[in-house]
């Protein structure tokens, strides 16, 4: 009975004794398995605009990516269509552990702003803060290579389509008349009326507010367009300020409440700040020699004591420039500078004269006539030829030259070609059709 009790706890303790070690030495956990294609480090360097961390939230590369080759070259894809860089290119080491990338970037210099030319149902600064939110490196300006403004036409649809308007958006390129170099981007909604219901002069005085209102009753019912407005603000309402002697009066850029009515109707707000009404002291002139300034003064409508009348004075000066070029001074230039006396409320125009060289009439070359007809007219430019480059004499010429029986049913093309080096303004005349 002993023993059997004996071989029974053995056996129990035996039994136990697996549990008991295995409690006293736990399993180790296994190491991950190495991916030598994993980026384990990653940085972009070279870009003051944007950080290593920016980058990588908008290219999607993390430490943990995929570190394969093609998908590196995917994200230098990436960075060249957004337009924002200048030179790309990325260098790295593997090992058995995974990747170490540096990406080396170098920022696209040139930027540009954006207009908005019609877009009432959301506010500039909210079209922009969209805009960023979803358009990847996008900050408020855009480069003039790469699709990020493509990318920004595509947005402003979605976010017009969310607002329930079925409609599309060009984008092109803006830039000054005499270059081809690009100023801004503008962005103009197709395919939907936008009409104006109102104006509202914010800051207009009782006296020219109904004056505003009247001369921009022609915009009513029209498409709202701030490219337009800003146009017509300058051209047509700034001068109802400046004929008065509000030299200094500004408008706003043109804004809108955001639209919700079905037609989609807009109430214009312009922002007025008229500030004084300025009476004319005096006008001095500086610089001219050729004409004395008491005959420069006959030119000019304006009056000490009456409102200083800009508007008037523009078209004054262009008396100013023709009595120059009858004189032959073809270059004459004639700057205003205004000097304000506030206290009094009184402005003198100090009106400074370049007046440049005395250009006259050179040499004649005539094409497309036979010899006889050319020896004509070559006699009728004679009286021309060395005299003061007067433009009513060449208009003269020109005249005449339509009525001679001998060349009158050909038709004239006519070129001036100026010297300036020797203030010599020779002809070319070209006869064609007869």
């Amino acid at each position: 009975m002993l023993l059997m009790s004996r071989t029974i706890l053995l056996f129990a303790l035996l039994a136990c004794s697996p549990l008991v070690l295995a409690q006293s030495h736990p399993a180790r956990a296994q190491s991950p398995t190495p991916d030598p294609y994993k980026i384990i480090a990653l940085e972009f360097r070279g870009s003051a605009r944007f950080t290593s961390e920016e980058i990588s939230a908008a290219t999607g590369l993390k430490v943990g990516s995929d570190g394969h080759e093609e998908k590196l070259q995917q994200v230098l894809q990436l960075l060249s269509e957004s337009g924002m860089f200048r030179d790309m290119k990325y260098t790295g080491s593997a090992s058995y552990f995974g990747k170490k990338v540096v990406f080396l970037l170098a920022d696209e210099k040139s930027l540009y702003p954006l207009r908005f030319d019609n877009f009432v149902w959301l506010s500039e600064a909210d079209l922009l803060a969209e805009l960023k939110r979803r358009v990847p490196f996008f900050q408020g300006q855009v480069p003039g290579v790469g699709h990020m403004s493509d990318q920004v036409a595509e947005q402003l649809e979605a976010i017009l389509k969310e607002k329930g308007v079925q409609a599309g958006v060009e984008g092109r390129p803006e830039g000054s008349l005499d270059s081809s170099k690009i100023t801004g981007f503008l962005y103009t909604v197709k395919g939907v009326h936008t009409p104006i219901r109102r104006f509202q002069f914010s800051g207009a005085g009782p006296a020219l507010e109904p004056i505003l209102q009247q001369r921009s009753s022609e915009k009513l019912g029209r498409d709202y367009s701030v490219m337009e407005l800003a146009d017509f603000t300058h051209a047509e309402l700034l001068p109802i300020y400046q004929r008065r002697g509000y030299l200094r009066a500004t408008f706003s850029h043109p804004q809108t409440e955001p639209a919700s009515s079905p037609e989609n109707a807009v109430t214009v707000r312009l922002d007025v700040e008229e500030g004084r009404c300025y009476s004319l002291q005096e006008i001095r002139w500086e610089g001219n020699t050729a004409l004395d300034s008491a005959k420069l003064q006959t030119l000019v409508h304006l009056k000490a004591g009456e409102p200083a009348n800009l508007v008037q004075l523009k078209v004054d000066m262009n008396s100013v420039h023709a009595s120059y070029k009858k004189l032959g001074y073809l270059d004459a230039l004639a700057r205003t500078e205004a000097e304000y006396d506030d206290p009094a409320a009184k402005v003198t125009f100090r009106i400074v004269i370049t007046e440049g060289k005395v250009y006259h009439y050179g040499p004649l070359l005539v094409e497309g006539l036979s010899e006889d007809q050319s020896a004509s007219v070559q006699s009728q430019w004679q009286k021309l030829s060395g005299a003061v480059a007067d433009p009513e004499l060449l208009r003269s010429f020109a005249a005449n030259l339509r009525l001679a029986r001998n060349v009158a049913t050909y038709k004239i093309q006519m070129k001036q070609i100026k010297n300036s080096a020797d203030g010599i303004i020779s002809m070319e005349l070209l006869f064609s059709g007869n």
